[in-house]
């Protein structure tokens, strides 16, 4: 069964809560790992340019209108589902179609663009480079309504 998102985050604070009452002088180290919080947000990527990233940036803090928002750039080597899973986010946006083969792999021609998908018990939404946005300005407009989705999608 799904739950939303903010249903998820109502239950994380409760649990917060109980645990920040019940242990005033420090919560056992087992306790946080176990009931770590999640970040709403990971965006994942590869081979991003300047351009591209200052662009996602930007987009983060005007268009999100979030701050704090962890970005990660894989290499060839990395395993995007370890990096992805230490991170516990409620939404993965995944950057661009090299990103997207290299995480999802043969799953990756499924998901498509700008759907809102589970995989591997994540929220993953793919989405344009921000390297191509910044390079194909028309392309703008398709970018942000991908992230539109995420927002809806935060905001449920």
């Amino acid at each position: 069964m799904r739950h939303s998102i903010s249903s998820q985050r109502h239950a994380l604070k409760s649990v917060e809560r109980f645990l920040r009452r019940n242990y005033p002088y420090g919560i056992p180290k087992e306790l946080v790992d176990r009931f770590r919080t999640s970040c709403p947000l990971l965006f994942v990527g590869m081979d991003e340019t300047r351009e591209g990233r200052e662009l996602l940036d930007r987009a983060i803090e005007f268009g999100l209108k979030m701050e704090g928002v962890p970005v990660v750039y894989l290499d060839e080597e990395s395993d995007g589902a370890s990096v992805i899973s230490k991170f516990n986010p409620d939404i993965v946006i995944i950057l661009g179609q090299s990103a997207a083969d290299h995480i999802l792999g043969s799953d990756a021609l499924s998901i498509g663009y700008g759907r809102l998908l589970e995989w591997k018990g994540f929220h993953v939404i793919v989405t344009l480079s921000p390297t191509d946005v910044s390079k194909h300005p028309e392309k703008k407009r398709t970018f942000w309504e991908h992230l539109k989705v995420v927002l809806a999608e935060l905001n449920s």
